[in-house]
Parts: C-alpha cells; structure tokens; sequence
C-alpha cells in the first residue's frame, strides 16, 4: 500500500468529517455525547467486549478444528493488539486480514496453512454479518428507497460468491493446475500447501460447521446491542431490528477501503440513513461518536496496552 492512497485515505476522513461538521455546530454533538450516563457507556462496553470475545472463540473453533488449539487468552491477546494496528491503518476489510495474518503468526508458523484460515475466518464475519443484516431487514421491512433493499441483495450475493470460490473443490482443482503451469515450483508448492489447508476446513465435521454457523452470527448479535443501547441513551427509540440492519449496512460501508478506520465513512452512512427516520444530524453524529469510542477505539487500546507490555517484556522499543 504506497503513501498516496494511504494519504488520500486521510483526507478523505478529514473532508467528509469537515463537511458534515460545517452545518452542525460541534457543541451540539458535545452536548449529546456528554449527556450519556456511565451506566450507558459501561453497558456499551460489555457488549462490545462480549462482541470481541465471541470473535475470538470463532478463532479458537478454527484452530481447534485443524488439531491446533491455541490458548483462548493468547487468542484474545492477538485479536485485541490487531485491532489497535488496524485502528492506523487504511485499507477496510483487506487491512483487516493483513494484520490478523500478521499477529496470529505467532501462533502459526506456516503462512501457507495460516492464510487460508484468516480468509475463511473474515468471510465467516462477513457473511454473519450480512445474514443478520438482511434478516433484520425483512423482520422490520423499513419504508425506504429500493436502493436499499438491492444493497442487501447485493452484499449477500457477493458473500455467498465468494463462499462459493473458496470451498468448491472443483474450483480449488483448476486453481491448483493454472497454478502449477504458470508460477515458479517454491510458490506452487506454497500454494498447493494453502489449498490443502483450506481442504481441512472444508472437510469440517457436522458438529464444527455449527459452531461456526453460530459464532458467525453471534458477534454480531452483541454488536447490535451494543448500537442499540448507545442509540436509546441519544434518545433514538427504533427497535433492535432497525439497528441490526442499520449497524451492518454501517460496517459494510466502512470495509471499503476508502477511509481510516471508517472515521468520515461511518458517520456519513448513519446521517444518510438515520435522515430517513427524522433524526437530526447533530444526533447521528453524537451516535458514530459513541460508536467509534466505545465499539472501536476501547478495545484497540487494550490492544495497544498489551502490544506495548510486551515489547517492554521483551526489552525492546515498539
């Protein structure tokens, strides 16, 4: 990833955050966000910690699945210190996988065999997420602009291709062949190492396939309550449905590598969507703050406390 797009990614957050903020006073939103009780905050925050540790039982299922399974508490430590790089980087979803690969090489040597799994892991949250936003959808069938409704269709056609690329196994067959034709023998080999890893996965038994299913969506559950309880202490009352599909169609937008950390990107789709409802800007702002400090920037700087314990650990500057 060169500097320019990186930099551009920058300013982008930064124009679509001065635009938005041009025609609603700040003090407005400070207002909002200060008038939030702690109770609400902590409440957030359980959830958004029930969210991550539910994330890292889905890492575990993964590993155990294969016959390695780290300790959950290492698991927890990885997924935590990724969230606090990530929290810097642009690049949405693909930064994601970068720096998940990149943390959970200490608990996996093989990059060949570890790849594959980070891929299968993202699409799994992605897919929960998807699934649970369109099932949020139907449930409150929202009176709004058929643009919407081809977004959902859209994104679960894109997951469930993408499903279908990873695990068909007569597409994985020619994969491996074209591969073997035209790149050089180490990278081949490294390949055909990737593809019988992801064989392991697909050839999951019944039991772990179910695990999976539920801590696909799981997360995602206490993600919604975790935008639910921020939302009702802003006094925005829509029902649970409503921020399920609301909060996935957010994440989804910020996945596209167009911003850092979604900043400008998360708040721009909850104005949009939340003008639907009658919602003033000034309100949906206070909200993308809330979710960004609590749901976002918390548990990343857990992540960052215990990158820089350990570097110290070790004797070394991070």
């Amino acid at each position: 990833m060169n500097r320019l797009p990186r930099a551009l990614r920058w300013l982008l957050s930064a124009a679509i955050l001065a635009a938005l903020y041009w025609s609603v006073p700040i003090a407005e939103v400070r207002v909002a966000v200060t008038g939030v009780s702690a109770a609400v905050l902590l409440a957030g925050l359980a959830a958004s910690a029930a969210t991550h540790a539910s994330v890292v039982l889905r890492l575990r299922v993964l590993f155990a699945a294969r016959g390695n399974a780290p300790r959950y508490g290492e698991l927890l430590r990885l997924h935590l210190e990724s969230l606090w790089y990530k929290l810097f980087l642009p690049g949405g979803a693909l930064a994601n996988v970068v720096v998940r690969f990149a943390k959970l090489r200490a608990v996996e040597r093989d990059a060949s065999r570890l790849a594959p799994m980070v891929i299968v892991e993202r699409w799994l949250a992605t897919l929960g997420l998807a699934a649970l936003g369109g099932l949020c959808w139907v449930i409150d069938r929202p009176s709004l602009p058929d643009s919407f409704a081809v977004f959902w269709l859209g994104a679960l056609l894109a997951v469930t291709v993408t499903g279908v690329l990873l695990f068909a196994q007569p597409i994985a067959r020619v994969a491996m062949r074209i591969t073997r034709a035209v790149f050089p023998a180490g990278f081949a080999e490294r390949a055909e190492r990737s593809f019988a890893a992801l064989a392991e996965l697909r050839a999951l038994s019944a039991a772990a396939q179910l695990r999976l299913a539920a801590l696909a969506v799981l997360p995602h559950v206490f993600g919604t309550v975790a935008f639910a309880t921020l939302a009702a202490a802003l006094g925005l009352t829509e029902n649970v449905a409503t921020w399920g599909w609301i909060r996935s169609g957010v994440i989804l937008a910020t996945m596209l590598p167009l911003s850092v950390a979604g900043l400008g990107v998360r708040d721009l789709t909850l104005v949009y969507v939340l003008g639907f409802y009658g919602v003033a800007r000034a309100d949906s702002l206070a909200l993308a703050s809330l979710i960004f400090a609590v749901t976002i920037v918390a548990p990343a700087v857990v992540g960052g406390v215990l990158e820089a314990a350990r570097w110290l650990r070790r004797g070394k500057t991070p």
